[in-house]
């Protein structure tokens, strides 16, 4: 005997959990949602146009339907047949998702665009930029020079007067000034 008390779910309700429909929905909205994900870093990352994120949140919404009904013929334990409703819906709602993709303004940033950039220079250049490249969409900045600092490390003490690990005390101080010795340019 349970502890819980027992409850008997309407006939709606159990039907679509016997038919796994909230099973299938939330495993079909949780990759969905990665999907899209996925979609808005590569438009990010490979600079293509910003409508393709806009054709998969609609492609993923507007299949919903379908992946719905096909949840509720083919989601129940055993062997299925296809129903006219599945017959019918699948290819109406593949049809509608089709025109709604065809509608989309199919607007946004051109990716092959040349773009202007900035480059920092520590020194000004003897020649121009439009000497050296006409065609260049460089716009170059002179940025003055740093000043380096000082800095002045002591090597640790060995207090183990132990020869074998006397390296020890000069590793850090060592590892530090080659550190710094780079050329942050």
């Amino acid at each position: 005997m349970s502890d819980f008390p027992e409850s008997t779910p309407s006939a709606p309700s159990m039907s679509l959990w016997t038919r796994r429909v909230p099973h299938i929905a939330g495993i079909y909205l949780a990759a969905a949602y990665t999907f899209f994900e996925m979609a808005q870093w590569v438009v990010k990352r490979y600079q293509l146009p910003i409508y393709y994120e806009d054709f998969s949140l609609i492609t993923l919404l507007s299949l919903f339907p379908a992946v719905i009904i096909l949840a509720w013929g083919h989601g129940a334990p055993g062997k299925d047949h296809w129903s006219p409703i599945e017959k019918l819906a699948i290819p109406a709602n593949l049809v509608v998702t089709v025109l709604l993709l065809y509608l989309i303004p199919k607007t946004g940033p051109v990716p092959l665009e040349p773009t202007p950039s900035v480059v920092p220079m520590v020194q000004p250049a003897a020649i121009s930029v439009e000497e050296a490249h006409p065609d260049a969409a460089i716009e170059m900045k002179a940025l003055p020079a740093a000043p380096r600092k000082t800095i002045l490390a002591f090597a640790f003490q060995d207090v183990t007067k132990e020869t074998q690990e006397a390296w020890r005390q000069y590793a850090i101080p060592l590892a530090l000034e080659i550190d710094l010795e780079q050329d942050p340019q």
